[in-house]
């Protein structure tokens, strides 16, 4: 039983420094971007990533691509 994945959605997770607890350990919060082009290349995604955090209250610590696909048997 062959399986294919055929990609239909993808998401850029933002993680974002959003300041210190009461004990000094980083608070992180994640930002989702839905419903990005699948065929978009990463270093494209990377750029809007940064063009982003300029206008955000936070700093990101981490650019995340979330691709998802359907599982699809085939024959």
């Amino acid at each position: 039983m062959a399986v294919a994945a055929h990609k239909n959605d993808s998401d850029i997770v933002l993680t974002l420094a959003a300041g210190l607890d009461k004990d000094g350990k980083e608070i992180l919060r994640r930002k989702t971007i839905s419903k990005i082009n699948v065929n978009a290349n990463d270093e494209d995604l990377f750029t809007i990533a940064t063009e982003i955090e300029k206008v955000l209250m936070y700093e990101v610590r981490e650019i995340n691509r979330v691709d998802k696909s359907a599982l699809i048997q085939e024959g």
